[in-house]
Order: C-alpha cells, then structure tokens, then sequence
C-alpha cells in the first residue's frame, strides 16, 4: 500500500516536491493549509 497517497492529489504542497523555493503554503491561510482540510 502506498503511504503518501495524499501526495497524489496535490503533489506541490509537500516539500520534497517542491523546487526554486515556491511553497505553495506560503499564500494560504493557517486553516487551508493544514492537512486534512
């Protein structure tokens, strides 16, 4: 079974995904940021 199955989904918003320092989290709130939402 695959662990990271959210990653499926929205890939970006994990760091190891990430490159050239663009974190999606950066232009959303507190509570759109968290996993689960």
């Amino acid at each position: 079974m695959y662990h990271d199955i959210g990653k499926m989904e929205n890939p970006i918003f994990y760091i190891e995904n990430q490159t050239a320092g663009i974190n999606p989290h950066d232009n959303l709130s507190f509570s759109d940021s968290r996993p689960g939402n």
